[in-house]
This record gives structure tokens, sequence and C-alpha cells, in this order.
């Protein structure tokens, strides 16, 4: 818990100003007092995506935003009160950038550079009871800016700007108004005596000092017209609901509703082979909440994947029974927190290990003292702080390390040059590095010809101006000990051997081509000229790294049922010409962040899938996407900010997914803000059983339900009627 000692010590010199009633000097000085709350500095306004849900007050000072973008705080709509932008130097606000406000009661723009309060800033700001817009240079307020507070706005600041008059038709909009401020304006002596009488008619509390001036009179400058400097990062504070409840030591007891029913059986997770690979063993296991769950596997499985569990500690020798058999092993979204010693001392074959998103805080030489074959290592996103050089030692044989998306300020980087030669992948990105670690870092990777993002490697630091850098090596070929090819390496589970068919399709005067039954290298061998690649009923549960590289004028892919488990990340890189995607009727459960890095993609259809879970910004690269298709997964909830980087987006559909109740509302109302148009599906059963039947029985859309669920009761589209026909279309071509 940090103060915020900046603004707080100008509120109190604002406070001491003796041209100031004493009621402007004990509202300055209630502010002026230590709020409470959490802290980090940042150069971007996109870091607001680290703050929780359910943030009530969000302050943020001395970053320079010179535009204000259309929904930056959308996603804290169910729950800000408090929002103010102090010395930020923000020079336009765009229309919509309050959008989803509605429990705002606070919201002040403090030393920023606004000539004129527009009429489209306070559309969805319902519930605002007090507007601070102090030191901005206002000059006028546009015809009906303020008509949307007309219900709820007490107070209202306008101090120390550059206005001549504010117009009465305004505040007559103002039906609540206690009190206005408005000293340190140029008001002219009409307007002036004009306010001063209206206010004092309807009993509005107000104070009006200093000279007026003529209708042509020169303005005389004031100092605090002058805007401070900004500097390229600010200051974040915030608050939560939670936060406020322990801080005012208020205790929420729910209350205790006592039904009698018989005890539940102990919960189990469960365990399924993936029987799309035949030659090896791999099981994928969910739910679980102890490692004895795993005795249920067979001591010879290859790879195991732990998803979705509760397993908060990994205690030694955890993985002892399947010692040299074990080659594989991912524990992902597992809440592991602590990795006791030698917990894989006897996994001495494992070449890939995965924690990705734990809340480990630090990871040891001992946790993994035995993996000496050890080639890949995931650490992303967890609650690293810090990597001890020792760990370096016990992995020599690295290839990729992923340590992107933690709390790490630096890293060993001499001592990981020396100890690990081989290593030609290292993610970085997502932490807070010093200037003089990531400086070296960013040598590093240099001299490695690694790739990487040089602005994502120093946008968070507080104090890091880095000049001079030289330009990073062009890095057409990669070349490893095995390979030769320009072909970006992807290592797989085991060595194929080619399966399947493909023909071309004879219909086409293009080179598009139908594959039936084919594992990986089959696709890989589908002539590189191709346009058009439909690949189902296969054998590709894995689609690594630059597995499609080559195919650079490739405008469609199609992957259906063809047991896809995983979408590495860089999986579709270098389809430099594709236009639509469709990955649909696999078991693929979640889709993490730069799967798709496709610039040129307009349709993404993703129906029919088991996916839960979608990492932040997952989407971020598709800025020409046009349509989004999600239906038939498992997804609880869509997140809004998913979205955000999509400015094309014109069709999404999410119908068959058991979306938790809240969750929809705040999607339709984000969608229906945005104008893009969806299917309403409200009462419905929308199960998964319903969706599979369309995608692989070739149901129409007379639909019957399974027991114990009812038909949709109201089906709408929303905006453009014609799309529902080309709904219902569709669902009957399929």
């Amino acid at each position: 818990r940090v103060r915020s000692p900046l603004s707080r010590s100008r509120l109190q010199s604002r406070s001491r100003d003796p041209g100031l009633s004493n009621l402007a000097r004990s509202y300055l000085s209630l502010f002026a007092q230590e709020r409470p709350g959490n802290r980090f500095q940042t150069s971007a306004l996109t870091s607001l995506d680290r703050l929780p849900d359910r943030t009530t007050w969000i302050q943020i000072t001395g970053l320079r935003i010179d535009r204000l973008p259309a929904y930056a705080f959308f996603r804290f709509g169910n729950s800000l009160r408090s929002l103010e932008l102090h010395d930020c130097a923000i020079g336009t606000i765009e229309p919509g950038a309050f959008a989803g406000l509605h429990q705002l009661q606070r919201l002040a723009l403090v030393g920023n550079r606004l000539p004129a309060v527009a009429a489209h800033w306070f559309g969805d700001l319902v519930a605002l009871r007090q507007l601070v817009l102090a030191r901005n240079g206002i000059e006028r307020v546009e015809l009906g800016a303020l008509s949307p507070l007309a219900g709820s706005l007490r107070h209202l600041d306008v101090r120390h700007n550059r206005l001549r008059c504010l117009p009465l038709e305004e505040l007559a909009h103002l039906r609540h108004l206690e009190r206005l401020e408005i000293v340190g304006n140029p008001l002219s002596c009409d307007c002036r005596g004009n306010l001063q009488r209206y206010l004092t008619d309807r009993n509005v509390g107000f104070e009006i000092t200093g000279r007026c001036y003529e209708e042509n009179e020169v303005v005389e400058p004031i100092d605090v017209w002058q805007h401070p400097d900004t500097s390229v990062t600010g200051h974040v504070y915030w608050t939560t609901f939670d936060d406020t409840l322990s801080q005012r030591n208020i205790t929420v007891i729910k209350p205790i509703v006592e039904t009698p029913t018989e005890r539940p059986p102990p919960r189990t997770g469960t365990c399924v082979r993936d029987r799309t690979q035949m030659s090896r063993q791999v099981y994928t296991c969910s739910g679980i909440t102890s490692m004895d769950e795993l005795n249920v596997l067979p001591r010879s499985v290859h790879a195991i994947r732990i998803v979705l569990s509760n397993l908060k500690t990994i205690s030694t020798r955890a993985f002892a029974r399947f010692d040299g058999w074990l080659s594989r092993l991912e524990l992902r979204d597992s809440g592991i927190e602590t990795i006791e010693y030698r917990a894989f001392i006897d996994l001495y074959n494992l070449e890939h290990l995965s924690l990705h998103s734990n809340h480990l805080k630090t990871v040891t030489s001992e946790a993994l003292e035995g993996l000496t074959n050890l080639r890949h290592l995931d650490l992303s996103r967890n609650h690293i702080s810090r990597i001890p050089n020792e760990v370096f030692d016990v992995v020599p044989q690295l290839y990729s390390l992923d340590v992107s998306e933690n709390y790490m300020n630096c890293l060993g980087v001499e001592h990981m040059a020396r100890k690990m030669p081989h290593l030609y992948s290292l993610k970085v990105s997502g932490n807070p590095w010093s200037c003089l670690c990531g400086t070296k870092l960013a040598s590093f990777l240099d001299s490695r010809r690694i790739p990487y993002h040089r602005e994502s490697l120093f946008d968070v630091n507080d104090d890091c101006y880095v000049t001079g850098f030289p330009a990073t090596p062009p890095t057409t070929v990669v070349t490893i000990p095995w390979t030769t090819t320009t072909e970006p390496p992807s290592i797989g589970l085991y060595n194929e051997t080619l399966e399947g068919s493909c023909v071309r399709i004879p219909e086409s005067t293009e080179p598009r081509y139908r594959c039936v039954g084919g594992n990986l290298l089959m696709l890989k061998n589908v002539p590189r000229d191709a346009v058009y690649i439909e690949f189902y009923e296969g054998h590709l549960p894995v689609l690594p790294t630059g597995a499609l590289y080559n195919f650079r004028k490739l405008q469609e892919l199609i992957i259906r049922n063809c047991g896809l488990r995983t979408i590495s990340p860089g999986a579709f890189k270098g389809l430099d010409s594709l236009e639509r995607l469709t990955v649909r009727g696999n078991p693929l459960t979640s889709i993490e962040a730069n799967c798709f890095n496709i610039e040129r993609l307009e349709r993404l259809d993703l129906r029919g899938n088991s996916i839960r879970y979608i990492a932040p910004g997952a989407f971020r690269h598709l800025r020409r996407l046009v349509y989004l298709n999600l239906e038939g997964n498992d997804l609880q909830c869509i997140f809004t900010s998913d979205f955000q980087d999509m400015p094309n987006l014109h069709i999404v559909e999410f119908a068959g997914n058991p979306l938790k109740w809240r969750c929809r509302m705040d999607l339709e109302q984000f969608l229906e803000t945005r104008k893009i148009k969806f299917v309403k599906v409200e009462n419905s059963c929308e199960g998964k059983k319903i969706m599979r039947n369309l995608l692989y029985e070739n149901r129409t859309v007379e639909v019957e339900c399974p027991p114990g669920c009812s038909t949709a009761s109201n089906v709408e589209l929303r905006k453009n009627p014609m799309l529902f026909v080309a709904f219902v279309l569709f669902f009957a071509i399929h």
C-alpha cells in the first residue's frame, strides 16, 4: 500500500490559497487527505488491463494522454465510482470515452488541454454527482453538454479556465445543482451579473471574486492557466471494493441457508487418454486436487497435461512412478504456489515442462534438479520476481525459455549466456525490467539473433530512456544443429510417418486442396502455392510453431475434426495472405496469447470446440477481423477487453456456451454500444448437444432440445433483420 504524495501536496498548497473561500479550502483539504490504494507506474493507458474488474477508484497522474480513446474504462462499468485524470495533457476526448460508466459518481479532469466541453462526453454518466473540470483552458461549453447530468449532478467545478460566460441554458438542465465553483474565469460583466441572479434565485451556492471584463476587453493572462509539463510515464492509483471493506473494517456476512441434503461424494478429477495418438500414451487431466489421482495412469505414459486443477504444492518426487518414460509434462492453470525440493528428480528423460499460468513466486535449482535432458521450459503468467543463477546450471540443454508476464525486474543474463549455449528462444515481455537489466537482455537477444519486440521490453520502466541501440540484425534464416531449412524450427513429440491423402479440388482453377486422415507431415507436404486447404478427419493433436510457415499464398485454411488440442504460439506465422481461418470440432480447450498473429485475417470460425479459456490479448493482432464465431464451446465468460483491438469487428456469434448471466449481460451491452451485430438467445438451453448436432449430424434449424431443456423463447437479431435470414440459411446449409 502506498500513498499519493504528488497530488496530495498540490491539493494542500491550493487549500492554503488566501483567495479561496472557507468552503473551497475545506473541499480541497478533504481531497488532500491520504487516500489508501494501490499504485504502479506506466507509460501507456493500456496498462489499465492489469487492474481488477471490481475497481472502485482510479486516479491517473502525470501520464501524457494526448487522446482519450473510446471505451477506455468500459470494463469497470459495474464498479467504478470515482475517476480522476490529473495533469495528463489530454487534448481530445473521443465519443464513448466514458461509455458504460453508469455507476460513476465523481469525475475529475484537472490540468489538461481541453478548449471546450463537448456534447458527447457525459452521455452514460447518469449517476454523476460531482464534476471537476478545473485548469483545463476551457473557453466554451457546447450546447447540450450538461443535459445528460440533469438528474444527478450536485457539484460543478469549472475554476481557473478561460470561460467568458457559462450559458444559463446549460445550467437550467441541472435541476439538483447545489454548488457551482467558477472562480478564476474572465467572465464578461453582463454574463457575471446574470449568473449571480440566476444562482441566487435557485439557492445554488457559489463564489465569484475578482474583476469582470467588458465584451471587447483584452483578458489579462493568469498563471493558473499554465499547464504543468507531463512526462512519458505517469502514476496510476486504484482501490477495489474489497480494499474499501478491509480499510473500514467492514465484514460482509452472508445469510446461512440450511438445506437438508445428503453429503455429496468427494469430488475427483478426470484423466482422459488422447485417442488421436495411438502410437503414444498421452493423457489430459482436469479438476484434480491431489497428485495421488495420477495413480490411475499407466507408468509408461509419454505425456501428461494437467489443466484447470487445484494443486497448491508439487511435493518431492511427485512423479517418481513415471521415471524414464515421461517426455512431456504440462501443469497449466492449476494454482501451483510451491515446488518442493527434487519434485522432478526422477524425470531424467523429460524434454518439455510447462508451468504456465500458476501462482509461483520463485523457481529454484533444487526444484528442477534432475531435469538434465530438458529442452523447453515455460514459466509464463506466474508471479515470479526472481530466478537465481543456479537454475541455469541444472538445465544446460535448454532450447527455449518463456518467462513472460511475471514480476521480474532483472535476470542473470551473463550467467545464462555462459550456461545455456543452445538457447534459441527466450520470451521476456510483460515484466518490469530495470533499465540496466533490460539493456543487457536486449544485447543478449540481439547477439543470439532471437526476435523480440523492443518497445515491449522497455515500456514499463520507471526512468529508463534508452537511445542509440544498434539495429537488430536481420533474421531471415533460423539455423539449429538439426535443420537447414528457412522454416522456423518446430519440435514435435515424436517422429511421424506420412499418413492420409490430399487431392486437388478439380472444380477450381486455383490450387485448392482437400486432405483426409492426414497428420502434420501430410499438412506440411501440401504444395506451397496452395490458396485453400481443407484438412479434416485427421490426426493433428498439436499445431507447433512455424508449422505453416511456407504457405505464403494461402487465403483460407480449415482444420476440422482432427483431434487438435494445442495451438502453439506462432503456429500461423508466415501466413501473410490468410483471410479466412476455421478450426472446428476439435478438443481444443484454450486460446493462448500470440496464437493468431495473422494481420490480414477477416473471418475466424472457432465453433464446436471445447474452449474454456481465452487468454487476454489473444485477438489483439486481428485488427482487420470482421466476423468471429465462438459458438458451441465451454466458455463461461467472454471478456469485452478481448474485442478492444478489433476496430472492424462487425459480427460476433457466441450461442451454445454456458455463459454466466452477468457476463452475458455485460457482453451484450458492450456489443450493442459498439454496434456489433450478434444473435441474442434468452431462456434457451444453449447446450453443447444442440450445437454439436448442428455441426456434426447435418441437422437443420428444426432442433429438438434434450430432456430437461427448453427451446429458445426469444431469438432476436440486433440491428439488422436481414442478418437473421442469413443466420437461418447458414444452419440450414450445414
